[in-house]
Parts: structure tokens; C-alpha cells; sequence
């Protein structure tokens, strides 16, 4: 064994999980909130933009010209990101489908088990949350809102486990607002190990750098990983003189917030990138950036005034030069600003062009740090392609399925397939990109795309390809901004997707039909079922005040609705919520007629779906907005 160790180490000393400590780097993941492609300098696409400190980094790294997220949607595009997986995989495939799984290994994980000290520091929207109502139902009995009309918050207790703390981060400063669940204060001090509430008075995003200033400041003699997921530019929109001072002349209000929010976000990454230079740890940390997804336009930027606390309007930001936005899985909503800085082993000033995905950050991550390969992860490392020393292409494909879309890029070829059966193709590397569907000339291309998307959904949690018709939003989205044209499921006028209001105003807005009673009871009513029972009615509702429902249903041969076939049921008042009702029809029967009684007199009543499921549990309608 002596004679045989000296030709074995060099050997050992190759390989990647054989590396001494001063070889493994710290790493920040800096990930921002439903920014644009178009708003980083450093792309050349916008002029009123000023991000000197991250087209800094961008100089200093390398800048991918395609960079991807997983999702057009910020809980799934997260989920992606923290563990290096399809978070499709798991399930976590939209918001309202957390929290992230307790089975799923994330990023902190990984990196804590070899040594790294861990924080997170900003948003982390992995937990259950209040619109997380199938987990909600199931893992807290007895779950009900509270007085004041708002869905009570998770307890304590059943979101430690989600948390942060719970996740692999030794330190956390967690929380959307400049208000944080913490076990560490802005001036670096610990606070109780399991977390208390911290209130900065600050912005919200100044105080998200001076917690990530802090982290780095205590923790800066160990090998560290840090996660900082700026709450901005999403909504609500606000910022300090001090930012918007940067942005005069005309433009409308929300581009000058988002500019401003997005400055601030740019000073926070330059203090960083200073402190870590004064430190000496420039060529000892990997930085990288990106954002969770595409920013929301509602197609035209309307410049809509701005209500108090969260709005789902424009955000300010932009994604020229794409097509699309946030919720789309065109190149709007899921292609980012993504740039890698680690000095001394990455080129500085590189533009790199082969498509990448943020699911590479816990790859690139994990080797770097000395871990060996895990075939379970997505992502690849992307170090020796961005050095040269990989001239290949680090995906043979990307993919995506979410909401009623699927898509797949392989190379310069893109196919986007609409749950309706709308196929597009797009060649990527043409000036056109998604301007010209090119499906008629390259059918064989679509065919081998369709084939390998096909398979890739076989393999998730659901399987398969989106069935659920289009809502009326993603008609709307697609007609657009890509020319498509699609037909809306049938029915008679003054109805929507044949659904007849009484006493009541229908319209559809941001993806849900909205029931604005008007006198007396209001209830939507559909006809021309033929469904055999027994059948079970699930709603998801939303209403700002709450207050009982019911279903009434006709069976065949009946003439008539009468009080026998009536089930009750209340609305919460608040967030969204599930609603199921089980029809008590017997084998054989069939529903032909049913009525959904809800209460919008008081307050509008959103309607995001509803479902009927027969025999087995299997759905046999259905109906999205």
C-alpha cells in the first residue's frame, strides 16, 4: 500500500470530489422578482435601464444570452432552482401546488453536509402558504380563517418544517417585506437559533442587502452559501426619493417604480461585490444571477394607478426584445438576465449563447463545492463549458409544462403545444424567434421535439401532456402575442364556457370568472350534462367576505329542481379555496342540470375552475377560466 499511494494520489487529487478546501468556492445565489429580460444594461435591448453594478458583474463573468428558468410562475421556478430539479417531479408544478416536498434535498442541503455555512436571506415562497389549500386540507385539520375575514395564517408548527431553518440554512433573515422571521439581526448579531420576528423600518429592499451585508460579514472566514432572493421589482411597486431621483422626465409610474426598485437591487449586489473585494475573496466566491420569471405586462403595460399593498398589475419591468410574459411559456416568461461571476476560473466578459437553465446553479454549485455527480439532479455543471474546455452544448434539450402549456428547446428549435392541440415551432435563431410559426416547413423537426416532450411529461408527477382546456386569460395571452387563434368551449350567448348567471353579472378577469351579484340569489347554472352519477363538484373560489352556498341539482326525468336534490356548503372569506361537494346520485342516475349557488351579493365571488368527478374519482368535466 505505501509503494502504491504515490501513483494513486495523483489520481485521487483528479478527481472532482477529491479537492482541498481552499479549492472550494463560496457561493451567492442573487435571485430577483419577476424581472424582465430587457432590464439589465449589460443586454443592450433598453436605454432607461441603469444597472451599473450588475453589467459590472457581467463584465467580470460570463453573461448566458439564453438563460432559462423552469417556470413562468414563482414558486415552481424556485422549487427548480433550490433543488436542481424539475420541481414537475415532485409536483410543485404551479403556485397554490406547494409547499416544497420535505423528500426533496435543496441546494442548502447539499452544501451544508460538506462543511458550507448556509443563509438565506429575502423571499423564499416554499413553505405552505395561505393559497396552498390541498396541503392545507390535508395536513391541518379544522383549518379555518379568521375573524377579520382573512384565511389565518399556517401555524408556527407546521411551517417549521418548510422554513428555512428546517431546509439546510444555518442562518436565515426570511420575509418578503423589510419585516423578517430571523435568527440573525442587520448588524450580524444572533438572534434565538429557531427564529424571532425582526422589524427593520427600512425598504424593504435595502434591508435584504444589509441582511446579506451581515450574513457575509459574520460568517466570511468560513466556506459560505448564500441565497438572496430580492422581493422586487414584483408588486407592490415602491421606492425611496433616493431611487426614483435617478429616473426623471416623463415615462409612466410604474416603469419609473420598477426602474427604481431595480436600481436599489443594483446597488445591493455593488455594496456586495465590494465587501467581498475588501474581504480578499473575489477569486474565492462564485456569484451568480438571475430572476424567477418574465415580468407581468398584462399584454399592453397599462399604467394603472397603484392600489395600497400587493396589485396584480404591471410590475414596470420589461422582456424585449421576447414575446410574452409572466404565466406564458413563451420567451417572455421564461428566458432571464443569467450571469456567473467567479473570478480566476470564469472568463470575464464572455457571452455565452448555448441555452442554460437555472437548474445548472445547484449542479455547478455541487461540483464546485467537491460533491460528486448525482444523477438525480436536472442541471449540468456549467464550469467547463463557459472555461472552453466543453465546446458541446450542456443540454440536449430544456423543458417545461405548466398551467395548460408544455414546450421543449433543442437547440435553435423551440415547440410550444397549447392544451387544445395548438403546436407552434419557432427557429430560435432567427431574427423572426416566435414572430413566425415555421410548423408547415419543418414538420419532421416538430415531430422528433413532440416525441421527446411527450416522453419527458410521461415521467413527471402527474404524467403526462396538459388536457385542462385554455382559460379565457391564456386565450387571450396567446391570441396576442403570438396570432394564434383558438375557440373558447361552446356555449350560448350571454354565457361564459355555458355557464348562465341569474341575478348576477359574469365577466372574466385575470383567469377567473367573476359573479357580481345584482338582486336577490345569484347563482350560475349550466345545462346539457349527461353525467352518471355519483358525481362530485369542485370548486376553487375565492371571496372577500364569505358566506354559504349551495348546489342544486336535476337529474334525467326530472322536470324540475326541487328541494331534494340540494347541497350546502360556506366560503371562507379571503384567499383562494377548494370547495367539494359529493351529490348524493345513485349509480345509474345522471346529473343533466346544476346550479351553483354563491354568495355575491355581499362581495364579488371569483370562480377559478370548476370540476365534476365521477366513478373512481376520475374527472369527466371540466371547466378553467
Amino acid at each position: 500500500m505505501k509503494r502504491l499511494l504515490p501513483l494513486l494520489l495523483p489520481c485521487l487529487l483528479c478527481l472532482p470530489w477529491f479537492c482541498s478546501a481552499a479549492d472550494k468556492p463560496n457561493i451567492i445565489v442573487i435571485l430577483t422578482d419577476d424581472q424582465g429580460y430587457a432590464d439589465l444594461g449589460a443586454q443592450g435591448v433598453v436605454k432607461d435601464i441603469r444597472t451599473p453594478n450588475l453589467d459590472r458583474l457581467a463584465r467580470e463573468g460570463v453573461r448566458c444570452s439564453a438563460g432559462y428558468v423552469t417556470a413562468p410562475q414563482c414558486v415552481p421556478s424556485r422549487a427548480g432552482l433550490m433543488t436542481g430539479r424539475y420541481q414537475q417531479r415532485f409536483g410543485v408544478d404551479r403556485n397554490g401546488r406547494g409547499p416544497l416536498p420535505l423528500e426533496e434535498k435543496t441546494l442548502a442541503d447539499r452544501l451544508k453536509a460538506v462543511g458550507y455555512v448556509t443563509g438565506q436571506v429575502g423571499k423564499w415562497h416554499l413553505d405552505p402558504g395561505r393559497e396552498d389549500t390541498e396541503w392545507l386540507r390535508k395536513n391541518i385539520p379544522g383549518f379555518v380563517p379568521t375573524k377579520n375575514g382573512r384565511p389565518a395564517t399556517v401555524p408556527r408548527e407546521n411551517a417549521a418544517p418548510y422554513l428555512p431553518g428546517a431546509r439546510g440554512f444555518t442562518d436565515f433573515f426570511c420575509g418578503f417585506s423589510a419585516n423578517a422571521f430571523a435568527n440573525f439581526n442587520l448588524k450580524g448579531e444572533p438572534l434565538k437559533p429557531e427564529g424571532e420576528a425582526v422589524p427593520t423600518g427600512m425598504f424593504r429592499l435595502d434591508a435584504q442587502t444589509e441582511a446579506a451585508l451581515a450574513f457575509i460579514q459574520r460568517r466570511h472566514e468560513q466556506r459560505f452559501f448564500l441565497y438572496l432572493a430580492y422581493a422586487g421589482p414584483h408588486t407592490p411597486l415602491e421606492a425611496p426619493e433616493k431611487y426614483l431621483s435617478r429616473f426623471p422626465g416623463p415615462m409612466p409610474q410604474r416603469r419609473r417604480l420598477g426602474l427604481a426598485m431595480l436600481s436599489a437591487i443594483d446597488d445591493g449586489v455593488g455594496r456586495i461585490l465590494d465587501l467581498l473585494a475588501a474581504l480578499k475573496l473575489d477569486e474565492k466566491t462564485l456569484v451568480v444571477f438571475t430572476s424567477d420569471n418574465g415580468a407581468p405586462l398584462k399584454i399592453n403595460k397599462p399604467d394603472e394607478p397603484l392600489p395600497k399593498g400587493m396589485d396584480a398589475g404591471w410590475d414596470g419591468s420589461v422582456n424585449d426584445p421576447w414575446l410574452g410574459e409572466k404565466g406564458m411559456l413563451s420567451e417572455g416568461g421564461i428566458r432571464e438576465p443569467f450571469l456567473l461571476r467567479w473570478k480566476g476560473r470564469l472568463p470575464a466578459g464572455k457571452v455565452y449563447d448555448q441555452p442554460v437553465s437555472s437548474l445548472d446553479f445547484a449542479a455547478t454549485s455541487v461540483a464546485a463545492a467537491g460533491l460528486k455527480h448525482d444523477a438525480t439532479l436536472d442541471g449540468v455543471n456549467l464550469i467547463p463549458y463557459l472555461t472552453g474546455e466543453n465546446n458541446g452544448a450542456p443540454h440536449e434539450a430544456l423543458y417545461w409544462r405548466f398551467w395548460r402549456q408544455a414546450a421543449v428547446r433543442c437547440g435553435q428549435w423551440k415547440l410550444l403545444r397549447l392544451s387544445d392541440g395548438t403546436e407552434l415551432l419557432f427557429d430560435l435563431a432567427s431574427d423572426a424567434h416566435e414572430k413566425n410559426n415555421v410548423i408547415a416547413a419543418h414538420a419532421d423537426i416538430a415531430t422528433q421535439l413532440r416525441d421527446k416532450l411527450t416522453k419527458w411529461t410521461a415521467s413527471l408527477n402527474p404524467p403526462g401532456l396538459p388536457a385542462e382546456p385554455l382559460s379565457p386569460a391564456e386565450i387571450k395571452w396567446f391570441e396576442s402575442c403570438l396570432g394564434t387563434k383558438h375557440v373558447a368551449p361552446a356555449g350560448p350567448p350571454g354565457t361564459v364556457q355555458g355557464w348562465l348567471g341569474r341575478n348576477c353579472k359574469l365577466s372574466v378577469r385575470d383567469g377567473a370568472l367573476r359573479v357580481e351579484g345584482q338582486s336577490g340569489t345569484s347563482f350560475i347554472t349550466r345545462a346539457g350534462l349527461d353525467e352518471a352519477g355519483p358525481v362530485e363538484v369542485r370548486l376553487r373560489v375565492r371571496s372577500e367576505k364569505g358566506g354559504p352556498g349551495k348546489i342544486e341539482w336535476r337529474p334525467a326525468g326530472a322536470k324540475d329542481f326541487d328541494r331534494k336534490h340540494i347541497m350546502s356548503f360556506a366560503l371562507a372569506a379571503g384567499d383562494w379555496q377548494d370547495v367539494k361537494v359529493a351529490l348524493p346520485i345513485a349509480a345509474g342516475e345522471k346529473l343533466i342540470h346544476l346550479r351553483v349557488y354563491l354568495p355575491a351579493a355581499a362581495s364579488p365571488v371569483q370562480v377559478e375552475s370548476i370540476q365534476l368527478f365521477g366513478n373512481a374519482g376520475k374527472p369527466v368535466r371540466e371547466w378553467a377560466f
